[in-house]
């Protein structure tokens, strides 16, 4: 078998060339490195979970920011078919979607839940 040229590094394996082995230990960091994280920009976002606590009789529906307790929804002031909604998994995101935009009281909250539901 004849030796095919593939251009001017002809070389068997486990030679290599001068000039490689000189580059190996430099490094060429770019000089816009430091753009590409901003530590002062990383702000965390809050953790907002629902927590349903009791039986389907006496049943509440906590809601965290963290590790603190920001509201509690009572289900012996909601409908059965409101409650039917919020055990399910999008009932809780539902109730995780308006805890996001806010609202004042539990009769607020009630009356979105109507207009949901």
């Amino acid at each position: 078998m004849a030796d095919k040229n593939y251009g001017d590094d002809n070389f068997s394996f486990g030679e290599q060339s001068q000039e490689h082995k000189e580059g190996v230990g430099k490094l060429h960091l770019s000089k816009y490195d430091y753009e590409l994280f901003d530590d002062s920009k990383a702000v965390p976002a809050p953790v907002i979970r629902v927590k349903r606590v009791g039986s389907s009789k006496n049943e509440r529906w906590r809601i965290f920011e963290n590790s603190d307790l920001k509201f509690i929804v009572e289900g012996s002031k909601l409908l059965k078919k409101e409650c039917a909604f919020l055990r399910t998994l999008e009932g809780t995101s539902w109730l995780i979607s308006e805890f996001k935009v806010g609202f004042k009281s539990l009769n607020e909250l009630k009356t979105r839940l109507k207009n949901k539901i």
